[in-house]
């Protein structure tokens, strides 16, 4: 009896530490704008893109869902291109306001391109290392000579830099359980 509760315990805990998010933990870096910038970053291949494949499924229909398995090589290649634009940009000389859309944009853009890129799969939470819990660690893309990760974006650029708890549901992280 003993052991089956230490086990269980050793288990629930072990979980837990696995799926707890990361704490908010400044990259100081990226806490620099510059509010006179006149730089508006266009968005639009990316409103594109989630224009044409997601949509809403019912009865829920604040519930949208990205259909990847219609997505075609020249929009990948479009999201992809949407992508690098961003990454040859220097967010630290963009607007407070503009730097939020850039991050999220890019968060969210990279995040369907992890899923695209190994399509199909049964979960996100498939992708990553032998022993990860999905693709949050992984460097997924390098902005101004930095290797960044999804983690990187939410927990030590949106989360401390912002300090609003709503940033969980701008970033998606393409799963069912995951803010829309």
């Amino acid at each position: 009896m003993v052991n089956k509760f230490l086990f269980t315990l050793v288990i629930s805990l072990c979980s837990a530490a696995v799926t707890a998010a990361p704490k908010s933990n400044l990259w100081e870096v990226w806490n620099t704008s510059n509010e006179n910038s006149r730089i508006a970053v266009s968005h639009q291949p990316w409103a594109d893109f989630l224009n044409k494949y997601a949509s809403s499924i019912e009865p829920v229909s604040a519930t949208r869902l990205v259909n990847y398995a219609n997505v075609n090589q020249d929009d990948q290649r479009k999201l992809n291109a949407y992508i690098k634009s961003l990454t040859q940009l220097k967010p630290t000389e963009l607007t407070k306001s503009e730097q939020f859309a850039y991050w999220v944009n890019l968060y969210n853009a990279i995040t369907v391109q992890l899923i695209l890129d190994n399509y199909p799969l049964k979960s996100i939470t498939k992708l990553g290392g032998l022993f990860s819990f999905g693709p949050w660690d992984d460097e997924v893309v390098e902005i101004s000579g930095e290797k960044i990760t999804l983690n990187d974006i939410e927990h030590r650029i949106l989360r401390p830099i912002w300090k609003d708890k709503r940033i969980h549901y701008a970033v998606n992280c393409a799963s069912m359980g995951c803010p829309n």
